[in-house]
């Protein structure tokens, strides 16, 4: 059940910053990317084409909801295009994969559809686009490479690209720091989990009440939030020796310690009794870190008089290599689409005026050179546009959730409740998360066969 609930929460916040809103080479870790080219500024209103001749119907499947965000760029689109139709198919979430899958077997895809499974690309269902976005005038190199290869890019080809970059990071309180005289996060430099856990545990207050009380963190275990090397080896197969290696034991231990110290929030059964939220601490001034997606923290933090910085996740020790996990909204082109030309043409509008829309709207753009432009003078956004930057190309682990799945009753039951040292833990779960990373291979090698 905890396992369960955790993964809920955890996929929920992941799967919706993806739709509200794999490489390449990112700026540096202390620049801010400045606007390029006068291609990449707002565009201008946009001038109405009469519809001549018969129209090209476009269908966009994506997730129940989704087309609510669609609306401003399929206008914008329509209006430059108007002899193309797009039509946005609301499929629930927990159903979308099987509605494609049937979709594929049955040959009569939509044009258009979110990737949110690997094996589609593995096994030739969608076509690669990088050829045609070479053409456009499109560098792939402009783009976030850390959420690009999330889903996109599969051995060097792009096969789908999107207009926002979602983002997890260290969302913190500056007053609750300045009154415990403890110097900002750097926007730059990753803390590592012993400075996280001092930092944590020096700031959280017991108070009379629950009003009166501070926490200095809000999270679990760190496998949804780091890099995956950290966890398993660089080809993605093996878990024995990284899972349970002495660092990410260590990772487990100071977590562990974070919580019997009272600073991690989830550890509080009256909060959780009363139905509290992290983000309800966060926006109220009592919780001084924490770990969430960029657009939902930033729209949340900028709507109260806190005052807030980001830095990039907690990395298992000092010195290890920042990481920031990212993501987009990843639309690629059916190869049994009906108009695949046409499809293209709409994947290659997300990927320029797409990515300007999504400026005029506040939210973050896949493209890195709009990044200077959609930070402005905030100072909080600036931030995150340099922790933006230190997004690179992940690893690739098919199936990964289902895997990593176990972990959570690993933590929360055997660790905490039971009492049992995280090294032993830990060796005990290898073998179980292990098989279930070989039939993952075997599946995803199968269908590339």
């Amino acid at each position: 059940m905890l396992k369960k609930q955790a993964l809920t929460i955890i996929l929920a916040l992941l799967l919706a910053a993806m739709l509200v809103a794999c490489g390449g080479t990112s700026p540096t870790a202390t620049e801010i990317p400045v606007q390029d080219s006068a291609t990449d500024s707002t565009t201008a209103e946009p001038v109405e084409m009469p519809v001549t001749g018969e129209q090209t119907p476009l269908t966009v499947w994506t997730f129940e909801g989704e087309s609510e965000n669609f609306t401003s760029i399929i206008e914008d689109f329509e209006t430059k295009h108007p002899n193309i139709k797009v039509e946005v198919v609301d499929i629930p979430e927990s159903e979308y994969g099987t509605k494609v899958d049937t979709a594929l077997i049955a040959g009569e895809p939509p044009d258009i559809g979110f990737i949110n499974d690997d094996k589609w690309i593995a096994s030739g269902k969608f076509l690669p686009i990088g050829d045609h976005l070479k053409a456009e005038g499109i560098n792939i190199e402009d783009y976030n490479p850390g959420a690009m290869t999330v889903n996109c890019l599969v051995e060097g080809e792009a096969y789908c690209i999107g207009t926002f970059t979602g983002a997890l990071m260290l969302f913190y309180n500056k007053d609750i720091l300045d009154a415990a005289g403890i110097e900002y996060p750097s926007a730059t430099v990753p803390l590592s989990m012993d400075q996280y856990a001092a930092l944590a545990e020096a700031v959280t207050k017991e108070g009379a009440t629950l009003a009166d009380s501070v926490w200095g963190a809000d999270t679990d275990i760190g496998v949804w939030w780091q890099d995956r090397r950290n966890f398993f080896s660089e080809d993605g197969r093996t878990v024995d020796g990284y899972l349970n290696d002495e660092a990410t034991v260590h990772m487990f231990e100071k977590l562990i310690e974070m919580r019997e110290a009272g600073a991690i929030i989830q550890g509080n059964s009256t909060m959780a009794a009363e139905g509290f939220a992290s983000q309800d601490m966060l926006a109220s001034g009592q919780l001084a870190t924490s770990i969430l997606e960029a657009d939902l923290g930033i729209k949340m933090l900028e709507n109260t008089d806190i005052r807030w910085g980001v830095a990039p996740v907690p990395v298992e020790q000092a010195g290890d290599e920042p990481w920031t996990a990212t993501w987009t909204d990843a639309y690629g082109v059916f190869s049994e689409a009906d108009h695949p030309e046409a499809a293209m043409e709409f994947v290659s509008y997300m990927a320029t005026e797409g990515n300007n829309l999504r400026v005029q709207q506040g939210i973050m753009p896949l493209k890195n050179t709009l990044g200077a432009e959609w930070a402005g003078e905030s100072e909080g956004r600036q931030q995150a546009v340099q922790v933006i930057a230190l997004a690179r190309p992940g690893i690739l682990v098919p199936g990964f959730w289902d895997i990593i799945g176990p972990l959570w009753d690993a933590y929360e039951g055997d660790m905490l409740e039971d009492g049992r040292p995280p090294q032993e833990v830990l060796d005990e779960y290898v073998p179980i998360l292990q098989e279930t990373l070989d039939q993952a291979w075997d599946t995803w090698d199968s269908f590339k066969e």
